[in-house]
Parts: C-alpha cells; sequence; structure tokens
C-alpha cells in the first residue's frame, strides 16, 4: 500500500510540475512584446526609420536602428544599465552610458555619461503620487559635484505620469506639462521593468512609454516674466488597435491639427 502511494504521489507530483511548466511556457507564449517600431517621415516616407528590439524572455536586450543602437542590463528583474552606440555601417561608438540604483524597489539615483560629461538624478518620493527630481551637475576637471537649479516635480495617478512641473533654473521660467491617456494597454507595457525607469526610459521620439496607458493628449504651458516669448505647444494622439488592444499605428497631431509623427508597431 505504502509502495503504491508512493507511486500515485510521484505521478502527481510529475503531472502538477508539468502543469506548471505548461503554464509558465504558455504564460511566455502569449506575451505581448513589440518587435518593431517604424518612424515614418511624414515628409519623406523612404527615410522613414525602423527600430528592431530583442528580448530575453520579456526582458528587453536591445533596441536598434540604422543609426544607434541601445543596448539594456538587467539585475535579477530591474534595468541597471542602459548604453548608447552610434553605428556608422560596421562601425560603432559608445556615447551614452547610464546606471539606475533602486530603493524599496523604487528608482532612486541615476546616473548618466554622455561623452565623458556626468549628470546625476535623485528622485524623492514626496508623497504616493508625487515625486521630486534633483539634478545635479560635476565639473570635469574636478569631479566636483553641485545641485543645479533645475528640477522637476512629477505626478502620478494610476500609473502614468499625469502632470510634470519643470523649473529651468531661471527667473520666471517654468514648464508645467500635463498629459491624458487612454484606457487601452501601452505598447511598451509588458517589458519588465521599463515601468520603474519614469521619464528616464528612452526610445527616441516616444513619450512617457513607462507609463501604463497610452498618452493621448500633451499640453505644456510656460510660466515667464514678459522678458520671455514662448509659443503654444499642444500634441493630440491618435491610435489604431490590434483585436487584443495594443496599439499598431499612432498619429500625432500639433495644436493646429497638423500631422506632425506617425509611428507603427509590430509584436
Amino acid at each position: 500500500m505504502k509502495k503504491e502511494f508512493v507511486c500515485f504521489l510521484s505521478a502527481f507530483l510529475f503531472i502538477l510540475s508539468s502543469c506548471s511548466n505548461d503554464i509558465q511556457e504558455n504564460s511566455k507564449v502569449n506575451l505581448i512584446l513589440p518587435k518593431t517600431i517604424k518612424y515614418i517621415n511624414i515628409e519623406k516616407p523612404s527615410e522613414s526609420l525602423i527600430s528592431a528590439i530583442t528580448y530575453d524572455g520579456n526582458k528587453i536586450v536591445s533596441i536598434k536602428d540604422k543609426k544607434e543602437r541601445t543596448d539594456f542590463i538587467y539585475e535579477n528583474n530591474r534595468i541597471v544599465k542602459q548604453i548608447k552606440y552610434k553605428l556608422d555601417g560596421e562601425k560603432e561608438t559608445k556615447h551614452k552610458e547610464t546606471s539606475y540604483n533602486y530603493l524599496d524597489n523604487k528608482l532612486y539615483i541615476v546616473e548618466t555619461f554622455v561623452n565623458y560629461k556626468k549628470t546625476k538624478y535623485i528622485y524623492k518620493y514626496i508623497e504616493d503620487n508625487t515625486i521630486r527630481k534633483e539634478i545635479y551637475d560635476f565639473d570635469n576637471d574636478t569631479g566636483k559635484e553641485s545641485i543645479s537649479a533645475k528640477n522637476e516635480i512629477f505626478t502620478f495617478i494610476n500609473g502614468n505620469i499625469t502632470k510634470s512641473v519643470y523649473d529651468w533654473g531661471y527667473i520666471n521660467l517654468i514648464s508645467n506639462s500635463f498629459y491624458q491617456y487612454d484606457t487601452n494597454n501601452n505598447v511598451f507595457k509588458n517589458i519588465l521593468g521599463l515601468n520603474l525607469l519614469l521619464d528616464q526610459a528612452d526610445f527616441g521620439s516616444e513619450i512617457n512609454i513607462s507609463s501604463a496607458n497610452n498618452m493621448k493628449r500633451h499640453v505644456v504651458a510656460m510660466e515667464h516674466g514678459p522678458e520671455i516669448a514662448s509659443e503654444p505647444y499642444a500634441d493630440n494622439l491618435e491610435y489604431v488597435y490590434n483585436s487584443k488592444g495594443y496599439p499598431i499605428r499612432k498619429t500625432t497631431y500639433d495644436y493646429a491639427g497638423r500631422e506632425t509623427e506617425i509611428i507603427e508597431y509590430t509584436y
């Protein structure tokens, strides 16, 4: 009887393990990830640029077009480094490296090196939905760190940046950006760790790619004195979705209703 029970238990555990593996494999198969991003040149369609994305599971490995490649490095489930290379035929030149540090699974310190110039950002979580980004500059000769007069404050609602206030560090010059979203899935929603990068994620002209949903309106209102002039800025974005609610085409219009950009996605 004992032997029969052991055999039954072994068979049960084998079946359970097989089901678990099947679930994990099905989960990977069903995971929706963008494979290509096509930036369509409205005036010169022949000069449109296509970026190809490669993955390890749902971890992004790189994004590459004919001009640039960006590599991503993970530790566990978090992106800890991003390296950009300029491409010229077979030649590649590193021109930007960004390191990400986290505290309590939240972005804390970001350090960037662009052509040997270093900048540091520290993110301070004021409230559950408000984050202040402090900016630090470095003297290339002495290595001395100094806090910049520039800073930015973000407001988050349901995983989306809904407002940012950027202080340029000059008297009476502040940019207030407002963002509205649809209720569909962001193109990049399933890329592991991307949502933790807040405003630091950079895929060309894409905005708020770490957000949960797709931005449909972006308005910038400037605060400044009479000595500074500014033009109105507002973008409206329209999407075409696939059957699973992910965008396959995005068209951006300026405040005058003119098409300024078209992006197409494949999965």
